[in-house]
C-alpha cells in the first residue's frame, strides 16, 4: 500500500512535471532509480546538466526506501528534479515504470545512478533515434572509471546457448561485445545502466516487466522491441562510464542471485518451462563442477582471495538456482511467477 508521504510527493511531481515540461518538439525523460547511492547519484545528475543539449529535458528519480537521505539531498541540490519515494524497495523494472508513467517525453531513457555522462552522449544518442525512426532503443559504449571497456551490448538473446557461450563451450557469434568498434551497429540487445528509447515503441511493446526485480529485465524489453520489428542499435561513437554494481555491493551476493532467478524467469517466459528447466540443469552442472575444482585447489595449494571469491560466487549462484527451481513450482501451482 502506497504510504502517504508517497502520495503528496507523487501528486506533486506529476503536476510540476506536467506544467513545468518545457515545449519542445524534441523531448528526453532521464529515469534514474537510486537505492543508497546518493553521491554516485548527484554526481549522476551534475554530469547530466553539463551535456550537451537541445531538447527539453526532465529527470526523473525514483528512491527506492534509501537510508541514506538520498531523496533529501536530490531535492536540495536540484529542486526542477522530480523525486519519487517508495516506502519498499520495488526494484528497477517496477521503479522505472513508475518515472515512465509520468513522464510524457518524446524519448525515454535509463540511466542508472552509478554512471557519468560525457558532454555529447545524450544529444548524439537522440539525434540518431531522430534521423532513424526505425530504431526503437540504442546505447552507449559503457567504460569503466578508467577508460577499459564494459560488456554494452550482446549479439545474441539470453538462451541455453547464451549460457553454453558464457562459460566457454560455444563461440558468441558476431563481433566480440568488448571490440574496440566505432561504427554503429545493430545488436540484439543493450544494456540498462544507460538505454534510451523512443516513446512509440515503447507504446508498442509495453513497459518494463516487473516480474524481474534486477537484471534482465533489458534484456526483455530488447527481446519485445525486437519482436515487433524496432531496430535496437549500439552506438561506440557515444561513452558513459559506469561504475557498475554499487548498489549491489551492499547487499553481497544479491546481484548474483537474481542474475540466476531472472534468467531462468527470461527463458521461462520466452521460450517454455523446459527451457527454464534445462536452464537450471546446466547451471547447476557447470557450478557444482566449478565448486569441487575451486574446492581441490584449496586443499592443494591452500586457500587464497581468488579461491575464496570463485567460493562465494559458486554458492550464490546455486543458492540463485534453488530460488529459480522454488519460482518455477509456484508458476506451475498458480499460473504466474511470484
Amino acid at each position: 500500500m502506497v504510504g502517504y508521504r508517497q502520495k503528496v510527493f507523487l501528486s506533486l511531481s506529476v503536476v510540476m512535471f506536467m506544467t513545468l515540461r518545457p515545449n519542445s518538439k524534441r523531448s528526453l525523460a532521464i529515469s534514474i532509480v537510486s537505492w543508497n547511492t546518493k553521491d554516485l547519484t548527484l554526481n549522476c545528475i551534475k554530469s547530466i546538466y553539463e551535456a550537451e543539449r537541445d531538447f527539453a529535458l526532465r529527470i526523473i528519480v525514483v528512491d527506492n526506501n534509501s537510508s541514506d537521505d538520498s531523496a533529501t539531498a536530490i531535492r536540495k541540490a536540484y529542486p526542477e528534479v522530480l523525486v519519487l519515494e517508495n516506502e519498499t524497495n520495488k526494484g528497477f523494472a517496477a521503479a522505472n515504470n513508475q518515472a515512465l508513467a509520468v513522464s510524457d517525453s518524446d524519448f525515454f531513457l535509463l540511466l542508472n545512478p552509478d554512471t557519468i555522462v560525457n558532454k555529447d552522449s545524450l544529444k548524439g544518442m537522440l539525434d540518431f533515434l531522430v534521423h532513424h525512426t526505425e530504431v526503437g532503443a540504442v546505447g552507449p559504449r559503457l567504460v569503466y572509471p578508467n577508460g577499459s571497456l564494459q560488456k554494452s551490448y550482446s549479439t545474441q538473446f539470453p538462451s541455453l546457448a547464451m549460457i553454453l557461450s558464457h562459460h566457454g563451450l560455444l563461440k558468441e557469434p558476431g563481433p566480440p561485445r568488448k571490440t574496440m568498434l566505432e561504427k554503429p551497429i545493430p545488436v540484439a540487445c543493450l544494456m540498462g545502466a544507460c538505454l534510451m528509447l523512443r516513446r512509440r515503441a515503447i507504446e508498442d511493446v509495453g513497459p518494463m516487466d516487473e516480474a524481474f526485480f534486477l537484471i534482465y529485465e533489458d534484456a526483455d524489453w530488447c527481446y519485445r522491441l525486437n519482436k515487433s520489428h524496432w531496430l535496437v542499435y549500439y552506438l561506440p561513437q557515444f561513452t558513459i562510464v559506469h561504475y557498475q554494481g554499487q548498489s549491489e555491493k551492499l547487499i553481497p551476493g544479491k546481484g548474483i542471485i537474481e542474475t540466476q532467478t531472472s534468467l531462468q524467469y527470461y527463458l521461462k517466459k520466452h521460450y517454455g518451462i523446459l527451457s527454464a528447466i534445462m536452464g537450471i540443469l546446466l547451471m547447476i552442472s557447470i557450478h557444482s563442477i566449478w565448486f569441487i575444482k575451486n574446492e581441490i585447489k584449496a586443499i592443494v595449494f591452500g586457500d587464497s582471495e581468488q579461491v575464496e571469491y570463485r567460493r562465494a560466487r559458486n554458492k550464490y549462484v546455486l543458492l540463485g538456482q534453488i530460488l529459480a527451481i522454488k519460482h518455477i513450482l509456484s508458476s506451475i501451482m498458480n499460473g504466474s511467477r511470484t
